[in-house]
């Protein structure tokens, strides 16, 4: 699943909240408990480095020293 969330938010034309990207993963009409789920996984993989937090619940894809220096 990670890395499906990793490679859903990295291709996102914009920042992504947890509950698009919960709707993205085939959940049409997500609970509260499946889109907190997804919170807890965008979380932790943007502790990891995987994903960047950009603002308050907004989560895009990691920068790499490249894009950071242009």
């Amino acid at each position: 699943m990670s890395s499906r969330i990793v490679t859903l938010v990295s291709s996102a034309d914009r920042p992504l909240r947890a509950k698009d990207v919960t709707i993205a993963l085939g959940r049409a009409n997500p609970k509260r408990t499946q889109v907190e789920s997804i919170r807890s996984a965008l979380k932790k993989l943007a502790d990891e480095g995987h994903l960047c937090k950009v603002g308050p619940g907004l989560y895009s894809g990691a920068r790499s020293e490249t894009q950071e220096a242009a």
